[in-house]
């Protein structure tokens, strides 16, 4: 899928725990914007990727009011 000629990747963990770090330390050493779409509103999936991986992402696209992301509402934000 390409958003305005922007290469996109998506990554999904089925399961946190134990969190295989090898993917997302790959994207971090890649130098590509990443960003974690969580929905809850304290990022406790982030706050995880960090303490187990040492990799922290900036950018980041919560929702916490109960119903599921839609492509749009992700669409929106990589704009």
């Amino acid at each position: 899928m390409k958003i305005s000629k922007k290469r996109i990747g998506y990554l999904h963990y089925k399961y946190i725990l134990p969190l295989k770090e090898e993917k997302i330390l790959q994207l971090s050493k890649e130098g590509v914007k990443v960003v974690l779409i969580e929905n809850n509103q304290t990022g406790s999936f982030g706050k995880l990727i960090k303490e187990q991986s040492g990799f922290y992402i900036p950018n980041t696209l919560q929702k916490y009011d109960g119903r599921p992301f839609f492509v749009n509402d992700i669409l929106d934000y990589l704009k």
